[in-house]
């Protein structure tokens, strides 16, 4: 590789470009660069004095130079002692939120996704991940046997909370439309699993007619059982609301099998098997927290008639009850009373005379 050189005269000059204007006694020539002199060989010669002076001021400017870097580190090296820095605390934040979810997951109760349909009640739900059955085939529970006043009163405490009372925010979220309390501005409403309780029990009275009246009450003289009673309806009622209920939860635990020992003569399941539980106590503690005063719910024809009116929504009943016609009559609110206004009238008017 080759720089140009200008030669003037004895001495080689080296020169960074092309040369305009030289005079006439100087010539370009091509020379290696191992061959080029230093830069202070191509300036003029100059005094010790000059020397020694440009020196001490070339000394003092790298000193400056050398100090200012000394004391001010480059922007490099700060920007990137702050990302360092930014980065561990980043990765600190990062790791103590990972760990704090993890340890809420791990002490989180179990999710039930049957809980979308919104319930006042749903905050109240925790579960029991492993909960074992009794048996209870041989060796009964306080529930069973033939009742007696302690016997009755367990089972009326599993459920004797009444109806609920909810605020107006909390009634509007509910699925379907409820009515106020009447006299104030909270709302009425009941959780299922008291009713399905209140039919179970009713069922299990049905069992001890020595000590419950149930069948006998609809049963005529001749022995026979009055099955469109409203009585025995309401019992019809209550095995296929509870049918409903065991279907809509599905429990799917799984019942293992054994040999029925000691009599070893048969293959038999092992009841007593463990389960998933939504923990009742905090559930029955959220309708004792929420029970609504007594309130009469007895009203009049006028009073019921501003009672639909003020509520907002239709209060007819969603299943068809035109059968039922002979419980309400004269009541328009039936095929049958509509079709045939000369009985309805003689129906209402009866009633009237009989106070009912």
């Amino acid at each position: 590789m080759f720089r140009n050189v200008l030669t003037c005269g004895h001495a080689s000059l080296w020169h960074p470009r092309e040369p305009t204007n030289f005079p006439a006694d100087c010539a370009l020539k091509a020379s290696p660069l191992s061959t080029r002199l230093p830069y202070s060989a191509m300036m003029p010669e100059r005094s010790s004095t000059e020397t020694s002076i440009d020196s001490i001021r070339h000394h003092e400017k790298e000193s400056l130079i050398e100090s200012y870097y000394t004391k001010q580190p480059p922007r490099f090296r700060i920007y990137s002692r702050a990302h360092i820095v930014t980065l561990y605390v980043s990765n600190a934040i990062l790791l103590l939120i990972i760990a704090a979810l993890v340890g809420s997951l791990s002490h989180r109760p179990f999710q039930d996704p049957t809980i979308g349909v919104y319930s006042p009640a749903n905050e109240a739900i925790e579960y029991i991940k492993q909960h074992k059955f009794r048996a209870a085939l041989f060796e009964k529970t306080p529930y069973m046997g033939f009742p007696t006043d302690e016997t009755d009163r367990l089972w009326q405490e599993l459920y004797n909370f009444g109806i609920s009372k909810i605020p107006e925010h909390e009634a509007r979220m509910l699925p379907h439309p409820t009515l106020k309390v009447p006299g104030t501005d909270e709302y009425l409403v009941q959780l299922d699993v008291w009713h399905e309780l209140h039919c179970l029990n009713d069922l299990r009275m049905l069992l001890y007619p020595e000590r419950f009246p149930g069948l006998a009450g609809v049963t005529n003289d001749k022995g026979v059982i009055d099955r469109e009673s409203i009585e025995f309806r309401h019992w019809d009622h209550c095995v296929d609301s509870i049918r409903e209920t065991l279907m809509c939860h599905a429990d799917v635990a799984p019942i293992p099998f054994r040999v029925n020992f000691p009599a070893s003569k048969v293959i038999v399941p092992r009841l007593a098997t463990t389960h998933t539980c939504r923990n009742f106590t905090k559930i029955q503690e959220w309708a004792k927290e929420h029970k609504a005063s007594y309130w009469n719910y007895n009203v009049t024809a006028e009073q019921a008639e501003e009672i639909m009116r003020e509520s907002g929504f239709d209060n007819a009943p969603w299943e068809s009850i035109d059968d039922q016609y002979m419980e309400f009559p004269g009541n328009t609110f039936f095929t049958y009373w509509r079709e045939h206004p000369e009985e309805a009238k003689a129906a209402r008017e009866k009633t009237a005379a009989s106070g009912l």
